[in-house]
Parts: structure tokens; sequence; C-alpha cells
């Protein structure tokens, strides 16, 4: 689908975050916390062609076949979506938001390439290196759908382990050659994870923040990259796959990728 104007957007997307935040409550009553939004609908970056709605739900508990119940609605609600990204999601106990560690164990976890409930070892479930991240992010530029406003649901984090969490993501951007699956991606968050390091203060950017940072920080020979991928993070046009999406703003071209994974590599990574 495609929406005419800035309004039509929030509107469609208000509309979709009241469905999926109804849902949730009919689904857990009074076992629900908190539903909180965080990523670039909640920063203000949400680009409907790209961008995927983040939420982090806690809980006070679940069983592990009341999780597979909830991975089902899931699945309903991310078939629904006005937008072409996923809806992700990340289902924690709220003990475990007010006090977080690292990795942290979770007891749903959807997004559109899960194909199926997440096994439990032993009847405890599984923990996630990447949700520490969700969890600073969630808490410092997150939006409260329901429940307490995220600064009071999720407890005191380490800056070492949001590092730590992050850094799997960037790890895998610049093995290889994977910054060419989706170049616009690992371009805005290999930017993200400079911004950070050369910040005075803890700051959690947003991609489409660190693309703007990196056109006036990072040398001059590497601009065109970072416009280019800030440009396809932009565009308007509605892709029809998810490998369309992946490559938006092409076409792209090996040289100057690898030659931005490599000046990153030798300059931000220690």
């Amino acid at each position: 689908m495609s929406c005419s104007s800035s309004k039509d957007v929030e509107e469609t997307l208000r509309s979709y975050l009241d469905e999926v935040v109804a849902a949730l409550r009919g689904a857990l009553a009074d076992r629900l916390s908190a539903i909180i939004l965080h990523g670039s609908l909640a920063t203000g970056s949400f680009r409907m062609p790209k961008s995927d709605v983040d939420l982090l739900v806690l809980v006070e508990d679940l069983t592990v076949d009341e999780a597979g119940l909830l991975h089902a609605v899931f699945e309903r609600l991310h078939r629904r979506r006005p937008y072409v990204g996923g809806l992700e999601v990340s289902v924690i106990r709220a003990d475990d938001a007010r006090s977080p560690r690292h990795p942290l164990p979770y007891l749903v976890h959807f997004s559109e390439t899960t194909t199926a409930p997440q096994s439990w070892s032993g009847g405890r479930p599984p923990t996630d290196e990447d949700l520490i991240a969700h969890l600073t992010v969630a808490k410092y530029r997150g939006v409260g759908l329901h429940g307490p406003p995220p600064s009071e649901a999720i407890g005191d984090l380490s800056w070492a382990d949001y590092l730590a969490s992050v850094w799997g993501d960037i790890a895998w951007i610049l093995e290889g050659e994977n910054i060419l699956a989706s170049p616009y991606y690992g371009i805005l968050n290999l930017c993200r994870w400079a911004m950070m390091a050369e910040a005075a203060d803890h700051i959690v950017p947003g991609k489409e923040e660190a693309g703007e940072w990196a056109l006036t920080h990072l040398p001059g020979g590497h601009g065109a990259v970072v416009a280019q991928a800030l440009a396809a993070y932009r565009a308007s046009d509605w892709p029809r796959t998810q490998r369309e999406r992946q490559l938006s703003g092409g076409p792209w071209h090996r040289e100057p990728l690898i030659a931005f994974r490599d000046y990153m590599q030798s300059t931000h990574v220690a």
C-alpha cells in the first residue's frame, strides 16, 4: 500500500498500533506490564517502504505453551501490517527489564524471518545477545503504549553491555562482503557505531541521524556512499520483495562499499 501524505501515514500507523495494543491486552490481560515502541517509529525517522515497527513487551510471566500462542498473535498482526517492513517484537519478563543483565532471556521473539516459536531448553527460555541494545534504545528513546513509562519500566543498564550487544550486528556487517547484502542498512549501522564511538557522552542515535552526522564527520571520500545510503533509506518507492528492499537505492558498486567497510574496520574497531 501507499499513503499520500504524512498525515495519512500517521493515522495509518496509529490505527495499527491501537490494534496491536488491543490484541496484546486481550491475549495477556493482567499479566501485561508494559508495551514500549522503540526504533525508527519512536525516534521520528520511520519510512513506510523501509522501516520495521519495533516493540518491547513486558509481562509478569508466560509458560512455554502461552508463549507459543502469543507468537501466533504476532503472526496475525504481522500479516495485517500496513507497511512494507516487518513487525519485530521481543517479549520479556518485567522483572528482567527492571534488573537487566546481558545476555537477556526472552519469552517470545517475533520478526518477519521467524518461522515458529522458539524452543525452551529444560523449560528455560532462550537468551538474545541483541536484547540489551533494544532495552537501551527503549529506555532512552522509547514511547510507552501501555503501562509505566520506559524510564521506569526498564532498570539501570550497563553501557559496556549495550556496546557488546550492538557489536554482534556490527561484526557481521564487517565480516567478509556482508555489507553487499543490504548496503544502506550496513552503511548506516556502521555510521551509528562510529557516531557513538566519537561522542563525548553516551548516546543512542538512529540510523538516519547517524548518516547525517557521518556526512560532516567522516572523510569526504566516503560522503557519496553515505549520501546514497541516506537517499535509499528515505526513498518513497515501495519494494515488492524483501530482497528488493535490501538492495534499495541501487545500483550499488562493490568498490566504494568495501572501501567504506575497510575504513570503519581500521578506524572505529578496537
